[in-house]
């Protein structure tokens, strides 16, 4: 059981800067976030057990909350992507209670197809449906959805196998980490104004029972959306595979693939702040490969040119490299694998490459006579393992937050209807850092 902390929390300033539009980024590359500085609260809805045996959020939380400058990008779809880039600093958010006008329309996703190598959008399926009656007891809330995590595990779930988690049905609604606004209670410790995180139906206004659904509440002071990445699975991610895991020393050599994706870009942060020195990134293009330099990596290369990889490496880690933390998986992986130094470590945190193919021609590990020869260690990276140590977390990275040694960085698509544009995007290597739809608050019939 832990308490809130809402009264401990400094207010800081906010402001937005917006500079000059970058362009579209074109060529391919790699849930659930948990809560800071407040109540764990468990809560539920209407859409199936499965949420609680993956995303059942557990632990204490801290006291202190600090925040920093963070980058926002905002990609606008109306004909073409338009991206701003945001510096926001977090700050005290006015809480005004939610009215749903006369005319307004509800709206959610319908997983309504199977996609097939080539992710298309009707895959989804973008349907009108009732706004929800009011909450009846105190065990309800009614939440307007504010942003969607858009997340390359969501595509794990449209297979027809189960794995860790239970697959998507078709024709169901589809689900996934989201923040919501709560717009009415009857319930004193979910107040109206009041923005949560949890996994939640991508259905605009929803009912949530607050006895089966975890959410947790966000504190006024920071932004929503960075519950979804560096307060986030992402950011939860990058910390206990780098301070459990990697077991970096000044000295070594580290190569990260997916090295601009959401875990990516905060792995590099934090081996930078935990003392390694030598971090070589890769990435789908060079767009990407340019802006990552500017979270800690020393280099990175794009993977999708002609360029011979053997030699890349060859060039970039003449003696070898000591940790390999992999977002992506594939063929890949056997190629870096030849030029590990004995002892070394591969962290497995994705397998995005997998994304593109059906589940019958997932690639494999092919070169395990290197894997015995160098006495390789290759640890497989679940965050969720660590929930009972996500108040440790949440404090060492508020701390580098304020500090300024780590910060964000999100992609962010406006408006509801582009959620299957922002995760096709997702999945060619278009976004940078987390990518995020922002819904948008009013639908009038």
């Amino acid at each position: 059981m832990s308490t809130s902390i809402e009264n401990d929390i400094k207010p800081v300033q906010q402001e937005t800067v917006a500079t000059s539009d970058v362009k579209p980024i074109t060529a391919p590359q790699p849930i659930t976030a948990p809560i800071t500085g407040t109540e764990q609260h468990s809560s539920g809805s209407q859409h199936g057990e499965h949420h609680k045996e993956h995303h059942s959020h557990s632990g204490e939380h801290h006291k202190e909350h600090h925040s920093h400058s963070g980058e926002h990008h905002k990609e606008h779809h109306s004909g073409e992507h338009h991206h701003k880039e945001h510096h926001s600093h977090s700050s005290v958010r006015e809480v005004k209670e939610y009215k749903i006008g006369a005319n307004e329309v509800n709206h959610h996703y319908i997983y309504n197809k199977h996609p097939t190598d080539q992710f298309t959008e009707d895959v989804f399926r973008f349907e009108q449906t009732e706004i929800p009656r009011d909450p009846s007891t105190e065990n309800e809330i009614m939440v307007r959805l504010t942003y969607i995590a858009v997340d390359p595990f969501i595509r794990n779930r449209m297979s027809e196998k189960r794995d860790f988690i239970q697959p998507f049905k078709l024709n169901e609604v589809l689900e996934g980490e989201a923040t919501a606004e709560i717009i009415k209670s009857n319930n004193s410790k979910y107040p109206v104004g009041q923005s949560i995180v949890g996994y939640l139906t991508w259905t605009r206004y929803q009912i949530i029972n607050i006895k089966n659904l975890p959410v947790n509440l966000i504190p006024h002071d920071i932004h929503p959306s960075y519950f979804l990445s560096i307060f986030g699975m992402p950011g939860l991610t990058a910390y206990f595979g780098v301070t459990e895991y990697a077991k970096l020393k000044p000295q070594h050599n580290v190569l990260v693939s997916g090295a601009c994706g959401s875990v990516g870009l905060f792995v590099a942060q934090i081996m930078r702040i935990t003392g390694c020195n030598k971090m070589i990134g890769l990435d789908s293009n060079d767009d990407k490969a340019k802006q990552s330099l500017l979270f800690g990596y020393n280099e990175c290369h794009n993977t999708s040119s002609s360029q011979d990889l053997h030699q890349l490496l060859k060039t970039s880690f003449p003696d070898g490299i000591d940790v390999y933390w992999d977002n992506v998986g594939g063929p890949l992986l056997d190629i870096v694998i030849e030029h590990m130094r004995p002892h070394g470590r591969i962290i497995m945190c994705g397998t995005k490459s997998d994304c593109h193919t059906s589940q019958d021609e997932h690639s494999g590990i092919t070169k395990f006579d290197r894997i015995i020869a160098k006495s390789l260690t290759i640890q497989g990276l679940f965050y969720y393992e660590f929930s009972e140590r996500f108040s440790k977390a949440y404090k060492k990275l508020l701390h580098w937050y304020h500090d300024g040694k780590i910060k964000t960085k999100e992609t962010t698509l406006e408006g509801f209807q582009h959620v299957p544009t922002a995760f096709i995007s997702l999945m060619k290597g278009e976004t940078l850092g987390k990518t995020i739809v922002h819904v948008e608050p009013a639908q009038v019939a």
